[in-house]
């Protein structure tokens, strides 16, 4: 069995609270299957039973590349995804008698571990909670050419370090979500899957190496099958403080990064440029901006580039801002419009 979460980030990811279908004037579900609590730190999704590697496993569907799939699914319209189509991004699937059958899956049986140390980034020790077996990926390409994005959460192994709680009589499961912000407005999402293992460990996500193979680094154009996140390192801090925001802030159990999203989904558009796999660029405030405390909490991730253009923020290396090399999935489940 896995330890518990050893981070003190575990506070952003398990909260309690009666489940609601939360879409009012000021809050608006993205994804028509999800359920959220209260306070919207969880959601309930479908789950579905399938077989990897000639295993049984349970997955969830938070996406799919066609418009009319992705209505009868109840998941979100991600066009984009189309593009990794035919890439060493996907994994080959298709449905025998209503089970999806797929070659790869998942180790959940690793004990996750972040450790703050003395610096921000990278922490002092981290690994993987789950890790993808040679050839999985959640982004499953059936033979129709649709892509689903359609993430493994528990085998005979274990389980998805992002699941708080399985009701396998109405064949649900409940994910810890976080929040972020697009366009000066609160979201929420959930973390399934990275390509690198430091944000695999950070976001509680399955190490997937394949996911780097998703064609548009650096790019959100029709043509990629990605969309930008910002994640910040050296926000102001403060568990109080309205400005507070990045991972120094997260990592000592302040509360979630308040990451910057660049798209969320448009399930009635077309060419909706949202994509779950995010394309992370680590974000970092020069000291003169940190000294003068110009270092505000950020909601727009377009308005970054202004900040970016005369190097107040820069790269984790402190070279031009820039997309870092890596994707985290990411689906997106709601959205507040206060």
């Amino acid at each position: 069995m896995k330890n518990p979460l050893i981070s003190s980030l575990s506070v952003c990811l398990v909260a309690a609270g009666c489940l609601v279908q939360a879409q009012t004037t000021n809050h608006q579900v993205l994804m028509p299957s999800a359920t959220e609590n209260s306070n919207f730190s969880q959601v309930t999704l479908p789950m579905y039973k399938g077989i990897a590697n000639g295993k049984n496993v349970w997955y969830v569907v938070t996406e799919s590349s066609n418009k009319r799939d992705a209505t009868t699914r109840g998941v979100n319209f991600a066009p984009k995804l189309l593009n990794a189509k035919g890439t060493n991004a996907v994994q080959k699937g298709s449905f025998s008698d209503g089970i999806l059958r797929v070659e790869a899956g998942v180790d959940f049986s690793p004990n996750r571990l972040v450790i703050p140390g003395s610096s921000v980034i990278p922490p002092e020790e981290y690994s993987a909670g789950s890790v993808a077996q040679t050839g999985y990926s959640p982004l499953v390409e059936l033979p129709d050419g649709i892509v689903l994005n359609a993430s493994q959460i528990a085998n005979f192994s274990g389980r998805h370090d992002r699941v708080i709680k399985f009701n396998f009589v109405k064949n649900l499961v409940t994910l810890a979500t976080s929040q972020g912000f697009f366009q000066g407005k609160k979201v929420w999402y959930t973390s399934l899957e990275a390509s690198n293992e430091l944000p695999a460990a950070l976001e509680a996500a399955t190490l997937t190496p394949k996911l780097n193979a998703a064609p548009g680094l650096g790019s959100n154009q029709a043509n990629s099958s990605r969309s930008g996140i910002a994640i910040f390192v050296n926000g102001q801090t403060g568990k109080d403080n309205p400005n507070r925001q990045g991972l120094f802030s997260a990592l000592y159990g302040e509360g979630a990064p308040n990451n910057v999203l660049q798209a969320i989904p448009d399930n009635t558009n077309n060419t909706n440029p949202y994509s779950p796999l995010w394309d992370a660029r680590m974000s970092v405030w020069s000291q003169q901006a940190v000294s003068s405390g110009a270092n505000k909490l950020q909601k727009d991730f377009e308005q970054l580039s202004s900040l970016a253009s005369d190097s107040t923020i820069m790269a984790s290396d402190g070279s031009k801002w820039t997309a870092t090399g890596f994707v985290i999935n990411c689906p997106v489940v709601s959205i507040s419009h206060l």
